[in-house]
């Protein structure tokens, strides 16, 4: 087993449910962490935190636990391996707001005459140095 710390994005709705005779919470979910899946699990009081209730699907939340490699059998009968993090700490991550922009202060432009015609315009462009 490894400590490991990461930043995880749910692939599937969480689910909080009582083990053992109902006296044992219990947190799951699967996400992302990079590019390895893996399984998150959390017991009794953590799972009860880490049951924010609004986590879902695409959110992120950053832990610390104990990092396993864990092999079953699945429904169709093939053998299978992936990751598993037991939780000891963990902490939901708010998307960052979105950046509201701030209007550009404009340098104070001259006072234009009050009135113009045709006249008022140069057609010849300025010589900026380039030959």
């Amino acid at each position: 087993m490894i400590t490991a710390a990461c930043i995880v994005t749910l692939k599937r709705e969480p689910t909080f449910r009582l083990v053992k005779g109902d006296t044992l919470p219990l947190w799951s979910a699967f996400g992302v962490a990079g590019t390895e899946g893996v399984q998150l699990v959390a017991f009794g009081h953590l799972a009860e935190e880490i049951d924010f209730g609004s986590l879902g699907i695409g959110d992120a939340i950053s832990v610390i636990g104990t990092l396993s490699l864990e092999s079953w059998r699945a429904k169709d009968g093939t053998e299978r391996t992936g990751l598993k993090l037991i939780i000891s700490k963990a902490d939901p991550i708010a998307p960052p707001e979105p950046k509201t922009r701030q209007p550009r202060r404009r340098a104070q432009a001259k006072a234009a005459p009050a009135t113009t015609s045709e006249e008022d315009f140069d057609d010849e462009l300025p010589d900026w140095g380039a030959h």
